[in-house]
């Protein structure tokens, strides 16, 4: 299964950021798609040295610590995706786009995708 889900995932994040581009050339806005794009990946790296040593000590801790432990990675990556969520929504609104644009922004690029994955892997 986990190389289902890890194609799955590469998947969507290339269409993802290829609908970026697309619509960067669309409404004339690449300048600003790619230093979005370029600060949404240095804070994924962000996210995966941050988790990296909760997974790492994952296997190796007792049953009772483990629960803490994954609560904690998932908390951390909660509070670090809505960090970059809102540098989204700031990046856009310091460029005085309209809040139809973050609407559209956050259901088609954010929402959607975390909802078919969610859809995936658990029914």
């Amino acid at each position: 299964m986990l190389p289902v889900i890890l194609a799955f995932m590469f998947v969507l994040f290339t269409a993802k950021i290829i609908a970026y581009r697309i619509i960067g050339k669309i409404f004339g806005t690449s300048p600003a798609i790619n230093q979005y794009l370029s600060s949404a990946s240095a804070t994924s790296k962000a996210f995966a040295v941050i988790l990296l040593p909760i997974i790492v000590l994952l296997p190796f801790s007792e049953p009772a610590l483990q629960v803490g432990l994954i609560k904690t990675g998932i908390g951390l990556f909660i509070a670090l995706y809505l960090i970059q969520l809102t540098h989204g929504i700031r990046a856009n609104f310091s460029n005085l786009l309209s809040g139809y644009y973050i609407i559209l922004y956050l259901c088609a690029l954010e929402i959607l995708p975390l909802a078919i994955l969610y859809k995936v892997l658990f029914k």
